[in-house]
Formats: C-alpha cells, sequence, structure tokens
C-alpha cells in the first residue's frame, strides 16, 4: 500500500495490488479515524504547448480614489524546440517604458506569467518577449505590471 501525492494534478494518490487491498485500506481509515474517504478516478494531466507565434496586450488599470495601479505590456510568445526550456527576452526599446523606470519591472514581467503558466497548465512555454508597453509616472508599480504580465 502506497500513498502519495502527484504534483502536477494535486490529488492524493492511494495504489495497492488491487481493489479489494485499496477497499480494505480504506475501510480501515474509516474505522480508525472515523472519517469519510471519497475514491475517484486519477486525473489524467493536461499538457498544452505553443505551435505558433503569439502576441497580446495585458493591462492592469485600477483607479480607487488616490493613487491607482497602472500596468501596460505587449507580450509576443513563440515556441523553442523541446528541452529548450522557457526564455525571457526583454525587447522595449523607443521610450514607451523609460529605462530607468523599466528594470525593477522586468522582473515582474520574468516571473510573473512564468508562475501564470505553470500554476494553471504545464506548458512547454519557449520564448515570452516583452517588446511595447506604457506607464503612468505615478500610478504604476511592480505589482501592476505583474497583473498585467500574467
Amino acid at each position: 500500500m502506497q500513498l502519495s501525492r502527484d504534483d502536477e494534478t494535486g490529488d492524493m494518490l492511494l495504489s495497492g495490488m488491487g481493489q479489494s487491498h485499496i477497499e480494505t485500506a480504506i475501510e480501515k481509515v474509516k474505522r480508525r479515524y472515523k472519517v469519510n474517504v471519497l475514491l475517484k478516478a486519477p486525473k489524467i494531466p493536461y499538457r498544452e504547448t505553443i505551435k505558433g507565434k503569439a502576441e497580446v496586450q495585458g493591462r492592469h488599470k485600477k483607479q480607487t480614489g488616490g493613487r491607482g495601479q497602472f500596468g501596460d505590456c505587449w507580450i509576443r510568445v513563440e515556441p523553442r524546440g523541446r528541452g529548450e526550456g522557457y526564455e525571457f527576452v526583454d525587447a522595449i526599446v523607443g521610450g514607451s517604458i523609460p529605462e530607468t523606470t523599466s528594470r525593477p519591472w522586468t522582473r515582474a514581467y520574468k516571473r510573473r506569467p512564468r508562475a501564470a503558466w505553470s500554476r494553471a497548465i504545464r506548458w512547454s512555454i519557449s520564448a515570452a518577449t516583452v517588446f511595447d508597453g506604457s506607464f503612468h509616472t505615478v500610478d504604476s508599480s511592480e505589482m501592476a505590471f505583474k497583473i498585467a504580465g500574467a
């Protein structure tokens, strides 16, 4: 009898030598700990990959009376070869986001898409390129750009 957790689906998996072996273990748990156990078939992890190039705008704008939140970025996602992993490219040019203020936000660009993609679906990710965007001198912050990048 073995109990384990599937990292991709989050399910607890109980494995044994057969159906009766598992049913006996479940009955012991019910008797000993007086808890109900829900049995269901294990999930199959869903995986996706990117097959073509896509460009998308991520914008977060929230005004609540005082200082608001504003983040705007254009991200291009394109496939890479198998096993090459994730790559982030900062290709902001022309002052759409000033270089002096964009450097702290590039960390937000790098982290947030990777975190969002790994949490939702196990992607075979390629390259994410931030190539344009806009900012507000008062309302832009690292958190606003994290939300926009997601």
